[in-house]
């Protein structure tokens, strides 16, 4: 079956920054020709699309749709510049990672930490964890905490300014930072996926561990996270008619951007650094939000509409998708679905369920 065209002159031109008013001009056409021709209600002449191809600086497969667009960069989660400016939606996503008593119960039932313990928290952010354990462990605890982001560290110094717990925060990148110290537990969260070579941290991290300490790595499994998702609104379900998530995700395993499985993962990366009694579990919360119930507060949606909005491929749109191998009409489906995700998020009617299925995964050095 041939493939059907769709042009892919939109994306091209946000990447141009260029309206539908100056490529109009730029063609000798209307801005309602450009408008035809994006939407798929007219294709253009094939006389014009030399000049749009030159235009555009693309192969003519490239704006027929036929082949993906070709782009000089991925993003860089493990740099300072990524994080900076995102403090608020890193603060909303912690709402969903776990209930109230679900540490304390891996504390005291799980881990069975019964004597003050000394932790390093690798890419602690603003001390997230430190502020969730501290007050769960035997009182002479500490916690040191140790980020790439100035902005994330200054917060946490904040925080815990007005908290009765020793704690101390250090500016550097984990994956070359000297640790001279040795703790009872090291841990992370959300930050091996990141890493093109998490193994070289992971052994980092035992090398600070003494003899019997516990290292804690908590990550994601982006695969579960997207089929734990529910949207409706009175309309009912949002249906996903969208193409396979694994596309990009693959595509960006193999460009070292993100490794998209690093949660289920765990477990072997601890037994290959020779970790000991390697064992697991599955984050516990599950964010469900009514919008009918006036019990329900609209500070919680708010805050689930604040993560949506800086997920990467809503921010990017088109050129999320185009730059991981998505063809345009592929990358079409997505824009459209996610457009389509965030008119549900703001209806009042609105019907959310949402689970992290962190994978949380512990062993212990020798």
């Amino acid at each position: 079956m041939a493939q059907e065209i769709k042009l892919a002159l939109k994306p091209l031109r946000k990447k141009k920054k260029m309206t539908q008013k100056e490529l109009a001009e730029r063609m000798n056409v209307s801005f309602q020709t450009i408008s035809k021709w994006e939407n798929g209600r007219v294709m253009p002449d094939i006389s014009y699309l030399p000049a749009l191809a030159e235009i555009f600086e693309v192969e003519l497969e490239v704006l027929l749709g036929l082949k993906s667009m070709e782009v000089d960069t991925l993003q860089h989660y493990d740099e300072e510049d990524y994080w900076k400016n995102r403090l608020e939606c890193t603060k909303n996503w912690k709402m969903l990672f776990y209930n109230e008593d679900y540490l304390e119960f891996l504390v005291k039932k799980v881990w069975r930490i019964e004597k003050p313990v000394k932790i390093l928290d690798c890419a602690c952010g603003y001390g997230y964890l430190g502020m969730q354990l501290l007050p769960l462990l035997p009182e002479g605890s500490s916690y040191t905490g140790i980020d790439i982001c100035e902005a994330y560290l200054e917060e946490g110094k904040r925080l815990f300014s007005d908290l009765p717990y020793p704690a101390d925060f250090i500016q550097g990148d984990i994956r070359e930072y000297n640790i001279e110290e040795t703790y009872d537990v090291v841990i992370s969260q959300i930050f091996l996926s990141y890493l093109d070579n998490p193994q070289k941290v992971l052994k980092k991290m035992k090398q600070a561990l003494k003899p019997g300490g516990m290292l804690i790595a908590i990550d994601n499994n982006y695969a579960l996270m997207e089929e734990d998702c529910f949207l409706a609104d009175e309309r009912g379900e949002l249906q996903k008619d969208v193409p396979d998530w694994k596309k990009i995700w693959q595509y960006s395993l193999e460009k070292g951007e993100m490794d998209w499985r690093t949660g289920t993962k765990l477990p072997f990366l601890l037994r290959q650094i020779g970790l000991k009694k390697v064992d697991a579990r599955i984050s516990d919360r599950v964010f469900i939000y009514d919008g009918t119930d006036p019990l329900h507060s609209k500070k919680e949606i708010e805050k689930y509409r604040n993560i949506v909005s800086n997920y990467d491929w809503v921010k990017q749109g088109y050129m999320y998708y185009m730059k991981r191998g998505c063809t345009s009409q592929e990358a079409e489906q997505f824009v459209h679905y996610q457009d389509r995700f965030e008119e549900v998020l703001q209806s009042s009617s609105v019907f959310a369920v949402k689970a992290c299925c962190l994978h949380i995964v512990w062993g212990y050095s020798e």
